[in-house]
């Protein structure tokens, strides 16, 4: 019931292939591989983190920081300018290792 209500107003092709990244571990390990740039990285913008990934672009880690925001891991940091597009980004900073 929960997790009918959870997806009530998303297109059913995005709640499948949500639960298949969920499933198959693929977001977990965008989190802990986010979480490892942004060790090496602190700071640093979504697109910054994207532009120093070899793996992930900047709207997949957007995502994840969204989702790592909601769980209590990260948090926004300060607004400034990013060093790649030149215009006023948050930044992010990790509050919890997981």
């Amino acid at each position: 019931m929960y997790q009918a209500n959870l997806f009530k107003d998303i297109p059913d092709t995005s709640v499948i292939a949500y639960q298949k990244e969920v499933v198959s571990g693929r977001k977990a390990k965008l989190e802990k591989d986010v979480l490892a740039l942004m060790k090496v990285y602190p700071d640093s913008t979504s697109r910054e983190l994207g532009h120093y990934s070899s793996e992930y672009d900047c709207f997949q880690i957007a995502r994840a920081l969204s989702s790592m925001q909601k769980k209590g891991f990260v948090r926004k940091g300060d607004r400034r300018k990013c060093k790649l597009r030149g215009s006023l980004m948050y930044s992010w900073e990790v509050i919890l290792n997981f």
